[in-house]
């Protein structure tokens, strides 16, 4: 299976929204994981995607994972209890 990787493209947000809601119904199921159920909101992945380098990986012309790179933690992490209030260094690297 040949993959390619790239920037996503504004058009093809909804398609990647539909991996994170798959995939996050998907572990809730299966392992009992529920902080990807719901999805991470269509609004915020279309600013990310706009703000932040949002990627796809393809397989045969189809959006098969998605992945964000960035330095920094998004401002909106702050609110959210865990290791990023401790100071520790951002490195962000998501992937589903």
């Amino acid at each position: 299976m040949k993959l390619e990787r790239r920037q996503v493209k504004l058009n093809e947000i909804e398609a990647v929204h539909e991996i994170l809601k798959q995939c996050g119904q998907d572990m809730k199921m299966r392992l009992g994981l529920g902080h990807w159920d719901p999805p991470y909101p269509l609004d915020l992945l279309r600013k990310a995607a706009q703000e932040r380098r949002v990627y796809i990986v393809r397989s045969s012309e189809q959006i098969v994972a998605t992945f964000t790179l960035g330095i920094e933690a998004p401002a909106y992490y702050r609110t959210i209890p865990g290791l990023w209030m401790l100071g520790i260094p951002w490195g962000n690297r998501q992937c589903m």
